[in-house]
């Protein structure tokens, strides 16, 4: 077995909802995730303005999300509206950051 494989089923263990993940309704769908604050104050992300920004960091599945999102766009989180500010690809999962957004 690859290297990959086996990350690949060790991912399912830390999305088992009776471990780490819990499962939300993203556009729709739902999902399961990992929510991770201490991740987000190390990123210390900060607007243009020196605000910080992002307010949930969360890790989903590649295979379960689908196409990776863009920074900017709008999802439905939990029936609230967020706009994604930040994306990162790892192996198997995107890494994604929200805020929320006042329409």
């Amino acid at each position: 077995m690859a290297l990959k494989d086996r990350f690949s089923s060790d991912l399912d263990i830390f999305f088992n909802i009776n471990e780490f993940a819990e499962t939300i309704e993203i556009n729709g769908v739902d999902m399961k995730i990992i929510r991770d604050n201490e991740e987000l104050k190390k990123r210390n992300l900060r607007s243009s303005d020196g605000v910080y920004i992002g307010e949930v960091l969360l890790y989903v599945k590649k295979s379960d999300y689908g196409i990776q999102p863009a920074i900017g766009e709008i999802v439905l989180f939990g029936g609230r509206k967020k706009r994604i500010v930040n994306v990162d690809e790892e192996e198997s999962a995107y890494i994604i950051v929200l805020e929320e957004f006042l329409s």
